[in-house]
């Protein structure tokens, strides 16, 4: 899997997560980008440190939703990012490491995990969220 395309497959009907998943997109195609065309070890490190950084303020938010809305499989859903994050952490020091054909399985590895997550557990908190009112 290469590039993520953000298209109306990935959009879930809740502004704030549609959102934020958006600029995961474009982070993690960033990511992308830096690492398969060459653009040297810094500009691999500044992709990896914006990546991180958003994915924590991501996971921490939609936590926040789902404890304001007693998401009731917010425990397996949390978990999920938790274990994300555990593998995210070897993955972006393969990345530091530079091009080859690990780095391109782990970016493949990433990307694929935001396509399957956001397609799936995070679309069924957005059903859950929008029967709450929330758009």
């Amino acid at each position: 899997m290469p590039r993520i395309e953000w298209n109306d497959s990935l959009k879930l009907g809740v502004a704030k997560l549609d959102k934020q998943h958006e600029k995961l997109v474009g982070l993690m195609n960033d990511l992308f980008d830096a690492c398969t065309q060459g653009r040297g070890a810094d500009v691999v490190e500044e992709a990896i440190f914006e990546a991180h950084d958003y994915i924590d303020y991501h996971f921490t938010s939609e936590q926040r939703l789902m404890e304001e809305y007693e998401y009731p499989d917010l425990g397996e859903h949390v978990d999920e990012h938790d274990d994300y994050i555990v593998q995210a952490a070897d993955d972006f020091a393969v990345l530091r490491e530079g091009a080859g054909d690990e780095a391109r399985e782990v970016l493949e590895r990433l990307t694929g995990w935001w396509v399957e997550h956001i397609g799936g557990p995070d679309r069924g908190l957005a059903d859950f969220l929008r029967a709450q009112g929330l758009k």
